[in-house]
């Protein structure tokens, strides 16, 4: 491992990883105008990037000039990068009404750009450098917008992402291109691959359980060793672990309770589900077998807040009326017509969801939910009915807003989005 020394006051002692090292020994080696990290999760691949990042703001002289900076959204950037930054300066980065703040005396204009419309904010503007995070995740217009802006003397490219399919754009126009030399034989791209066991701070136990808990084949080949890899038929696979939701979340986004019913074969699943524009924040606060209406309710009193918006499966109308009967529990069926299934799987693909470190079952469903495969091996536009509860759950404490995207009902303003 090695040491390192920012231009910035800062008491933080940095130490960095093999793998890290090896990045920032290539960077000062080849300065690259065009550097991607990718690979597994937690492999430590943004934490460097960062560093990178900061070294360069520092390197171009006043005045003051702009840097572009992209997430999926701008609550993710904030999350995965401002934080960051935070923690290595020691510095309070407030955005202003711009979603801009000042880092070593220049402008950082932040960026969310997760839909087709969200580059028109950066244009016109000149950048002399450019942080993505989670590219895969971002627009292509985005992505296409921001290479026009960095135009500024001594601009560097910093992307760092998870993997994704191996037909993606990243991966094609960019990542299969590296490492790319100009005529001069000097680097324009270079990309960098992370396995988790490249994170030498995280413990074996660590490391063991995360392989011991991962299924075998897409996820474990994406997540664990950061490979390319098809999603083989799994239904979900716009979403991420997270420790907890936030609390700005919590504040600033609609809140439903899903209700899936069980019993013996069955598990009783009830869902906390926080809506905010194109993200969908998930927690998991019930998934058990032996649950008959009785005991719900009164497990739903002490896990659901008093008046919440509560949704569950219309085909139990006896449940949800008993259920209704208690105090507290605002609970009603979920809307929705025959294709509701099917429907509720394209709005939900549709987002970011992000589900919480102890929402085991939620997880393991988004792991092995599938489409049906026939004889011929094709993928049908049907799910096989296996490991869904949690998910139904989801879709039925989003139904109004699915019925909004079905076209049922009229439109919600920007309060009902939580925006």
């Amino acid at each position: 491992m090695i040491k390192i020394e920012l231009p910035i006051e800062s008491k933080l002692e940095l130490k960095f990883s093999d793998r890290q090292a090896a990045v920032l020994d290539y960077y000062f080696r080849y300065r690259p105008n065009h550097l991607i990290l990718e690979g597994a999760i937690r492999s430590g691949k943004t934490w460097v990037n960062n560093i990178l990042w900061l070294l360069h703001v520092a390197s171009i002289p006043p005045p003051t000039k702009n840097f572009i900076l992209t997430g999926r959204t701008m609550g993710a950037l904030q999350r995965n990068i401002v934080t960051l930054l935070e923690e290595f300066t020691g510095l309070e980065l407030k955005l202003n009404q711009y979603n801009e703040f000042m880092l070593g005396g220049h402008r950082m204009c932040c960026f969310g750009s997760d839909n087709e419309n969200a580059y028109r904010a950066m244009t016109g503007m000149t950048s002399y450098g450019w942080l993505a995070n989670e590219v895969t995740n971002q627009h292509h217009n985005t992505i296409v917008e921001a290479f026009n802006r960095c135009s500024g003397e001594g601009t560097k490219i910093f992307w760092d992402t998870n993997p994704d399919n191996p037909t993606h754009p990243v991966k094609i126009d960019h990542i299969d291109h590296s490492p790319l030399k100009d005529a001069k034989g000097n680097t324009i791209l270079r990309s960098i691959h992370f396995k988790l066991e490249d994170n030498e701070f995280l413990t074996p136990e660590y490391i063991e359980q995360v392989k011991r808990t991962t299924p075998k084949g897409m996820w474990y080949d994406r997540r664990i060793l950061g490979k390319w890899v098809a999603s083989e038929g799994i239904i979900y696979t716009n979403w991420e672990e997270i420790d907890a939701i936030p609390d700005e979340v919590k504040s600033h986004s609609q809140r439903f309770y899903g209700v899936d019913f069980g019993f013996s074969v069955h598990p009783a699943v009830v869902v906390d589900v926080y809506f905010n524009g194109d993200e969908i924040w998930v927690d998991e606060l019930l998934y058990s077998t032996g649950y008959n209406n009785l005991m719900l309710a009164s497990e739903m009193l002490k896990l659901c807040d008093y008046g919440v918006p509560i949704y569950a499966d219309k085909s139990e109308p006896k449940s949800i009326d008993e259920i209704a009967s208690y105090d507290g529990l605002n609970i009603s069926a979920a809307t929705g017509g025959p294709d509701s299934v099917r429907v509720g799987i394209d709005w939900l693909s549709s987002k970011y969801i992000y589900v919480t470190a102890r929402s085991k079952n939620i997880i393991k469903e988004l792991q092995n939910y599938c489409w049906q495969i026939n004889k011929d091996g094709e993928q049908l536009p049907v799910p096989i009915k296996k490991y869904d509860h949690a998910m139904d759950a989801t879709r039925y404490a989003c139904s109004e807003f699915i019925d909004v995207y079905r076209g049922r009902m009229g439109s919600f303003d920007a309060g009902d989005l939580g925006l």
